[in-house]
């Protein structure tokens, strides 16, 4: 896949990042990019075209391989199939990718204080599982195409995302992910407090011209 952003291919802890600079190194926004299942640090760059300069914007690869190719957010030999995930599948990745953001930006002596994220497909689920996770201060996120693990639904108490604002994306004839299930996303998150804005439009398992035009809305204001 090409890249027409300007970024760096880096190891860091086991880990493969593709990262964007902020034009001022010192800048203390952080925007994490997470990838859908079967997708790598590449595949999440199409949606930063418009995210403003002033963002450190890093793009993890999940850390376990799938059965065809790419990589996933989740150990399980299934993770192709249209069964739902529970949450807890997402738990040790979710550990170790705040374990990796902590540890990457005090060796780049980034002093952020909260972190945005962009999750597509199955990295919106693991998106929803950070948010309630209550593990680190989050802004803002976006969730693409995404659902709710089973289990998010009994952890997501009233108030628990009281200023927290997320932008969803899905489109209604999304053969993976059905629209029912991003609704679904939509009422739990709200139900907990966040700030929810949905943009749905006749696209299959992608993201629309309309909803493109939010996503950078939502990144800006």
């Amino acid at each position: 896949m090409q890249i027409e952003i300007e970024t760096d291919l880096i190891e860091f802890n086991n880990w493969q990042l593709r990262i964007r600079e902020p034009e001022n190194r010192f800048s203390d926004r952080v925007l994490l990019l997470l990838h859908g299942w079967s997708g790598d640090e590449n595949s999440m760059w199409v949606f930063t075209k418009d995210i403003p300069p002033d963002y450190w914007v890093i793009s993890p690869r999940a850390p376990y391989s799938t059965a065809t190719k790419g990589y996933s957010w989740r150990n399980v030999i299934r993770d192709g199939s249209r069964e739902l995930p529970k949450i807890s599948d997402f738990q040790p990745a979710l550990n170790n990718l705040l374990q990796l953001i902590g540890d990457w930006a005090i060796s780049s002596s980034i002093d952020f204080k909260s972190i945005d994220l962009i999750g597509f497909s199955q990295g919106a689920a693991l998106v929803c599982a950070l948010l309630l996770s209550g593990q680190v201060d989050i802004d803002k996120a976006a969730c693409l195409a995404g659902f709710m693990p089973d289990g998010g639904k009994e952890i997501a108490t009233p108030g628990k995302l009281i200023g927290k604002k997320v932008f969803v994306s899905h489109g209604i004839g999304d053969e993976v992910i059905p629209l029912s299930r991003g609704q679904e996303m939509v009422n739990i998150l709200k139900y907990a407090g966040a700030d929810v804005d949905l943009c749905s439009e006749e696209v299959g398992h992608k993201v629309g011209i309309q909803c493109f035009k939010g996503l950078k809305n939502f990144f800006s204001t």
